[in-house]
């Protein structure tokens, strides 16, 4: 007996998995059998199989038996700290810069003198996140890399 079939993701590396996502995909969850992911509103929902069902990696569903478990991942990089992309001696009032450490957040110059602001981009649903080139906060697509936070030096 098996529950309903979701939208099946198996070209996405569980262990390398994107912070967002299109609607509809599926990854298992390489920590346990009794979850697995699904993209929502362009992000990552956890989700629990119901009570007596294990999701099947290969199936790619909640099942309650003969399931093939996700095997755990290797370990993570330590992230990077908070911090700045580059040296700000001076700056616009407004101007904004990268932080190297996260994605949702930048930094601010709040006087000419180049003082900073660490600022998140805000209470959007699905979370806004700061675009390197544009240097605003955006709506996030299912490409967005959040691992590249800072931008290649100019040459």
């Amino acid at each position: 007996m098996s529950t309903d079939q979701t939208t099946a993701s198996s070209s996405l590396d569980p262990c390398n998995r994107d912070w967002f996502c299109d609607k509809g995909q599926v990854l298992p969850d390489p920590d346990s059998c009794l979850h697995y992911f699904q993209c929502f509103y362009g992000q990552w929902g956890r989700i629990r199989c119901p009570r007596g069902y294990l999701f099947d990696s290969q199936a790619l569903y909640c099942r309650d038996e003969d399931i093939i478990c996700y095997p755990k991942c290797p370990p993570k990089p330590t992230p990077a700290q908070p911090g700045l992309c580059e040296e700000v001696t001076n700056c616009q009032i407004g101007e904004k810069f990268p932080d190297r450490g996260s994605c949702i957040h930048y930094w601010e110059c709040i006087d000419n003198e180049g003082t900073l602001e660490r600022l998140m981009c805000g209470p959007h649903s699905p979370t806004y996140v700061f675009d390197l080139v544009q240097r605003e906060c955006v709506p996030p697509d299912a490409r967005f890399d959040c691992d590249l936070r800072c931008p290649s030096p100019k040459t």
